[in-house]
């Protein structure tokens, strides 16, 4: 078996979420869905990370939202909300983000 190898490095947030989402806009639109991002002011603006592996997991889970979301053919939207938990942090420690991916009718 192969091995994963994690590059740590700084990961922009709003990047990620452009890259990502620009990615399933097409498979969206072609089921009449929006796309929406959303993100509280306490969400940090960059953290550590393997940008390919975070980017693989959201794009996993917006575009499973894309596919499984509103089997009928009813229009609606998927969103992306991203928002900081600064609880438990302590000693210096940066807010972790937390993602939510829903979908929902307009």
């Amino acid at each position: 078996a192969g091995t994963l190898t994690i590059q740590d490095g700084e990961v922009d947030v709003a990047l990620l979420l452009d890259h990502v989402l620009t990615m399933c806009a097409p498979q969206a639109d072609s089921k009449g869905l929006s796309l929406l991002i959303s993100d509280a002011p306490d969400v940090p603006t960059r953290f550590r990370g393997d940008y390919t592996r975070c980017a693989q997991i959201l794009l996993n889970l917006v575009t499973n939202a894309i596919k499984h979301a509103f089997p009928d053919g009813r229009s609606g939207s998927i969103s992306v909300r991203l928002g900081g938990r600064t609880e438990g942090v302590v000693d210096g420690s940066e807010a972790a983000p937390i993602l939510t991916v829903t979908a929902g009718k307009w």
